[in-house]
């Protein structure tokens, strides 16, 4: 398994999003009725555009500044990490009880 750069990963994800038909048809249908009758409706579509990206860029850096950080803790201490383990055991063990439980 080969190691890609970021800047592939980075490339690959814009590619995706670009030619994802869910993200034009939700557009289309989603923007427009924001639009103000006066004015250059296109112009007004493309700046809503513009701003939900925007602050949709801004939304996802600040998550995965914070998963960066919660990563890290996780990595660098063992009793987090086995704390961690111990709890997804938990819950993973006790929803397969409740299936094993639960009547048809």
């Amino acid at each position: 398994m080969t190691i890609e750069t970021r800047a592939a990963v980075f490339y690959q994800g814009v590619i995706t999003n670009v030619l994802n038909p869910k993200v034009a048809l939700f557009f289309i249908a989603f923007l427009p009725q924001f639009a103000i009758g006066h004015g250059s409706v296109p112009l007004q579509i493309l700046l809503l555009g513009l701003l939900f990206d925007t602050t949709g860029t801004i939304v996802n850096l600040i998550v995965a500044a914070a998963g960066s950080k919660v990563g890290l803790l996780l990595f660098r201490h063992r009793r987090v990490h086995a704390i961690q383990k111990w709890v997804t055991v938990t819950v993973f063990g006790a929803l397969g009880m409740r299936l094993i439980a639960q009547r048809r």
